[in-house]
């Protein structure tokens, strides 16, 4: 009895390897699978720095709304921006080139490039209120990039 249940333990774990080696297999033959990855990383810093973004904008809400001064984590509201916005440009610009390494569609390169040209737009609001300058909009920066 302990023989069999050692035995389809055995079993199970050469077929975990067999199915992981397979896997690898697969992924190697994903062609320029690095630039994916890389793709991959700059859009996860881009989503975590929109988030902190968005929590550092609520941040601020709350406490100009209560009367109270701006808290050094609310004023870094632009700066995670910052770091959103050239993370999305980046991502979009080297998912372009993964594009026509890969040979993609032209419809396929178009909504990459309209993606490109989207960021380049959404990078002018938090950069603008970076400099804090009344003429571009104050703390705000331009509001008609978004």
């Amino acid at each position: 009895m302990a023989r069999e249940i050692a035995s389809e333990g055995n079993e199970t774990a050469s077929d975990n390897t067999n199915c992981s080696a397979e896997f690898t297999q697969k992924a190697k033959s994903v062609p320029f699978r690095m630039e994916q990855v890389a793709v991959s990383w700059l859009f996860l810093i881009a989503n975590a720095a929109l988030i902190l973004d968005f929590a550092a904008l609520q941040s601020m809400l709350r406490h100009v709304s209560a009367g109270g001064k701006v808290w050094p984590f609310d004023e870094l509201c632009n700066w995670f921006g910052v770091v959103s916005c050239v993370c999305w440009l980046l991502g979009f610009i080297v998912l372009a080139h993964w594009l026509h390494s890969v040979g993609a569609t032209r419809m396929g390169l178009a909504g990459c490039y309209l993606k490109i040209i989207a960021a380049i737009f959404f990078n002018l609001q938090p950069m603008t209120g970076t400099m804090n300058d009344p003429l571009l909009g104050g703390g705000a920066g331009l509001w008609w990039s978004n």
